[in-house]
């Protein structure tokens, strides 16, 4: 699946420290990445902040279009297909020896053909398409060639693609937006320390929006949170997947019903007992 704003906005909101970041980045571009914790904390604050973006589209709220439009005025985009966004191969150091050998001759010999030497090692080369599958042709141009400069490459790619569906939407009149999953889940479904998440007011507001939770008893909704994948909004979708929605209908049952998991739990057995 080609990189996608929205993909990994949801997928962030299972990331519990920074490791789980740099996984993330290692599968998208085929090696583990060396990048500092604060280029990490910088891609993070961008997710967040177009999270929140997302929630103040789908309330009605402003934008705060300058901060994309700061942004934009630093990126430079690229449409070629060829350009490799492969980590740079780090130096085993252990392996290289700068104490000349004393038998060491030394012979003139002819000058190597250059189109037969490759510089990229052989695992990145049997790499390489499967990461321009996932990273799209249009995309953000590096500003360099270290490992940061990539991740921030990704960055500035999710911004252009985050203001391009900001601005559709703006254009369209609303009839283009964004929405989120109506699936509950339970408390502990999302870790509890989690490095890409909305403010608990911000949550608040979504979480608002169920009309389950509305007819039921404070207490009884206590420890229940909303699904946090996010989708373009269409007429008819409600649900991320078949599992949230029949995980949603379950937890639905219960707290209409606080005794029905273990009425039904009583007739699986009495079902049991008869066969």
């Amino acid at each position: 699946m080609a990189l996608n704003w929205i993909a990994v906005l949801n997928e962030a909101t299972d990331w519990q420290s920074q490791d789980d970041a740099r996984n993330w980045l290692c599968a998208l571009v085929g090696r583990s990445p060396n990048v500092k914790q604060q280029d990490i904390a910088d891609f993070l604050r961008a997710l967040d902040f177009m999270r929140e973006q997302l929630t103040h589209l789908h309330f009605g709220e402003p934008i705060e279009y300058r901060w994309f439009d700061d942004e934009l005025k630093q990126i430079s985009m690229t449409l070629d297909p060829d350009l490799q966004l492969s980590m740079t191969p780090e130096l085993d150091l252990k392996q290289i020896s700068m104490t000349p050998e004393p038998d060491l001759k030394i012979s003139m010999t002819p000058e190597p053909d250059l189109k037969q030497i490759s510089m990229t090692p052989e695992a990145d080369l049997q790499k390489s398409g499967d990461e321009m599958e996932k990273l799209p042709v249009f995309r953000a141009r590096p500003r360099g060639n270290s490992d940061a400069d990539i991740l921030r490459s990704i960055r500035d790619t999710l911004i252009v693609q985050c203001a391009q569906f900001l601005g559709d939407s703006i254009q369209s009149g609303s009839q283009l937006s964004v929405a989120r999953c109506e699936g509950l889940v339970k408390q502990g479904a999302y870790p509890e320390a989690r490095v890409s998440a909305l403010k608990p007011e911000m949550e608040a507001k979504w979480l608002s929006e169920i009309e389950l939770l509305k007819e039921v008893q404070t207490h009884a909704a206590k420890g229940i949170q909303r699904c946090e994948d996010f989708f373009v909004a269409t007429s008819k979708a409600k649900f991320c997947s078949d599992a949230c929605r029949f995980n949603t209908f379950q937890i639905g049952k219960q707290l209409r019903e606080p005794d029905y998991l273990a009425q039904k739990q009583k007739r699986y057995r009495s079902r049991k007992k008869q066969s």
